[in-house]
């Protein structure tokens, strides 16, 4: 039994229904919505037209990065960061909105991901299978400040004031796995600090999708599946009674607001019950909306802020992204 029952904290008015569906001409790679809301950005697998920024407000279509790209992602200032070969920045405000504004090595199979501080001074590049790099932007150019083997390395994050960075590890000593939380200390003049080891958080595994918000670190943790709340000081965790399918690497099951105050979650469907989505407010893990999406689950997830529309990619492979709003 659930400590808190989903249906019981469900809010009947806030049924979102389909807004609009969006087709691409091959498979998803990323998607996500912009810090005010107005943009969804998405990375497919098309060479010839691999990415793609449109407007929510009316599906309108926007300048966007030409080469192919496995990752993309907000900054909070608006700009676009998008991951392949290289890393590379994007004010799509500016006049020339598909000119990169800075640029870093990636992997040489474009299989490279990267997450930007919340206030922009720092970004950390993850190439697949090789390494977990952290690099300062507030110089005249970016420069690298840690790089760590990825072979180690599961999950990473900055903590919501950016004076911290962290990653979930691996390491093996005399045959034995050690799994553990390292911290990085990030100072105001760009220097860091070396990783401080401490041990994974109660629940937490290396293969757990770990996302921060001003609130603590978000996961849901296996075998609980539960939406849980990591405290940013004890690291203690709040379960908030929102059982959902466990995210991993290849099927994002999870995704936060970009101000990180609402969590979009696909819980666990008994058979013969249509799969849906909850919106979920983290404070307290009220569910606040729900989408209904029928017999298909999602596999890739983004949510505006304030829980104002749902984006996904259907998991059986359709090429679309569907965007839901309140109804």
């Amino acid at each position: 039994m659930w400590p808190h029952s989903c249906d019981a904290r469900y809010n009947p008015a806030m049924e979102y229904t389909l807004e609009r569906t969006l087709p691409f001409d091959d498979f998803v790679n990323a998607l996500t919505i912009s810090p005010d809301g107005a943009l969804l950005a998405v990375a497919t697998r098309d060479k010839r037209v691999p990415n793609h920024v449109i407007d929510l407000r009316d599906g309108s279509p926007r300048t966007a990065p030409r080469s192919q790209r496995r990752g993309l992602c907000f900054g909070a200032d608006g700009a676009l960061y998008a991951a392949g070969v290289s890393v590379e920045r994007f004010d799509l405000t500016a006049a020339r909105p598909g000119h990169a504004t800075l640029k870093i090595p990636g992997h040489k199979k474009g299989l490279t991901t990267c997450l930007p501080s919340p206030d922009g001074r720092w970004i950390a590049v993850h190439a697949h299978h090789e390494t977990l790099q952290l690099w300062h932007l507030a110089g005249a150019a970016p420069a690298l400040r840690g790089s760590w083997s990825a072979l180690a390395t599961g999950r990473y994050f900055f903590r919501a004031d950016s004076a911290a960075f962290g990653f979930v590890a691996s390491a093996y000593d005399a045959g034995r796995r050690h799994d553990t939380l390292q911290h990085v200390a990030l100072g105001a003049d760009g220097t860091c600090g070396a990783p401080v080891v401490t041990a994974l958080p109660e629940g937490l595994s290396t293969y757990d999708v770990v996302l921060s918000s001003p609130l603590g670190l978000i996961a849901i943790p296996f075998p609980d599946q539960d939406l849980t709340r990591y405290d940013w000081h004890s690291l203690r965790p709040h379960r908030l009674g929102v059982e959902a399918v466990k995210a991993s690497t290849m099927r994002c099951d999870l995704a936060l607001s970009p101000d990180g105050t609402f969590a979009v979650v696909q819980p666990v469907t008994p058979a013969r019950r249509p799969w849906s989505l909850q919106v979920v407010s983290l404070s307290d893990g009220t569910v606040i909306a729900r989408v209904v999406l029928g017999d298909v689950s999602a596999a890739m997830l983004a949510l505006a802020p304030g829980g104002r529309r749902v984006a996904c990619v259907p998991s059986d492979g359709t090429r679309e992204v569907r965007v839901y709003a309140p109804g």
